[in-house]
């Protein structure tokens, strides 16, 4: 991994050398700067500070993945050994740890499982096999949908080109037909977003099953209705707030994911790092004071004046309180 983090460095520099180090020398002069012109050094420190933008925007998710991915190497001796070429892992009924992390790879490379054994994730069934062949044939490994060194260091590799690839697989996914599908296409994402930011995994869930119509409308995989840009971009569309007590449709740019993952993980980054929602984390413990606090605040969650009523209807009518203690146990 240290050898990964150290070419995403070297592309940066790179990039900076082949797009910057040219635009400075176009944009010099020998004649000196008469004092009408002394806004060209800000303007020329923009047009230098959008480029390494850019390319820091391009790196930063590889990287941070990059880190992650060494953290849980560290956390999971079982995969160290499957890398070291020590063990490997293959079809099984019984669950592991190994198992679950290994799924969440897939999905995140846009290889989606759903065969977890009731909804509990980590057992390597038919499905999870036949996804593994199918990520094997497509990257030129042996498709025997056994993980061993060779596939577990690709499923951890971080290359943008490969996520980009890969992820429209999952693009033609047809939506869940039902609530039920729904949820255990995606419950692995919202219990791993929950060991990862602490926000409940039955909130999230139930969130992204309200604002998605239950994955029937996620756009750029966003299945929260966050605005702004995100890793794969950003994308103009049409939206309903509640103003004034009033339903209008407004159109503004919405966040684009490569991966129904990244959109998870985000969200609720959003809610734990935001000064106006933060407060909700003090009740981790229970969804339903959860969501009561992100709306309690001066800033709310949701302009809907029914959005804590709705998200509490979804958590209790599919019993996704479960999801939480999924998370809790997962991660001890």
């Amino acid at each position: 991994m240290k050898g990964t983090t150290m070419s995403l460095l070297s592309s940066l520099v790179n990039s900076v050398k082949t797009h910057a180090l040219p635009f400075l020398h176009s944009t010099s002069s020998s004649k000196p700067i008469s004092p009408q012109k002394t806004s060209s050094p800000p303007s020329l420190l923009g047009g230098l500070g959008k480029i390494i933008k850019s390319q820091i925007d391009q790196i930063a998710p590889q990287w941070i993945q990059s880190i992650q991915n060494q953290k849980t190497l560290a956390a999971n001796p079982g995969l160290q050994k499957i890398l070291d070429g020590q063990a490997t892992l293959k079809k099984s009924p019984t669950p592991s740890k190994e198992t679950g992390i290994v799924q969440d790879l897939l999905r995140m490379k846009g290889y989606p499982i759903d065969d977890q054994k009731g909804t509990q994730r980590g057992y390597f069934g038919e499905k999870t096999e036949a996804a593994l062949k199918k990520y094997q044939a497509d990257h030129k490994l042996t498709a025997d949908g056994i993980v061993g060194k060779k596939t577990l260091a690709s499923l951890l590799s971080v290359e943008a080109s490969k996520t980009t690839k890969t992820s429209s697989v999952e693009a033609k996914t047809k939506a869940p037909a039902s609530a039920k599908e729904f949820i255990d296409r995606y419950a692995s994402y919202a219990i791993e977003s929950q060991k990862q930011t602490g926000v409940p995994a039955s909130v999230t869930l139930a969130q992204a099953a309200l604002e998605s119509n239950w994955g029937k409308s996620a756009p750029g995989y966003n299945f929260f209705g966050v605005k702004g840009t995100g890793p794969a971009g950003s994308q103009s569309l049409k939206t309903w707030e509640v103003v004034d007590g009033k339903k209008i449709t407004v159109s503004a740019d919405f966040r684009k994911y490569n991966n129904p993952a990244e959109s998870f993980v985000d969200h609720a980054n959003v809610i734990a790092n935001s000064r106006y929602l933060k407060q909700a984390m003090d009740h981790t413990d229970s969804p339903f004071a959860f969501i009561e606090s992100l709306q309690s605040g001066k800033a709310k969650y949701a302009t809907d004046p029914d959005y804590v009523k709705k998200i509490t209807s979804i958590i209790n009518s599919h019993e996704l309180e479960k999801y939480d203690e999924m998370a809790r146990a997962s991660a001890d």
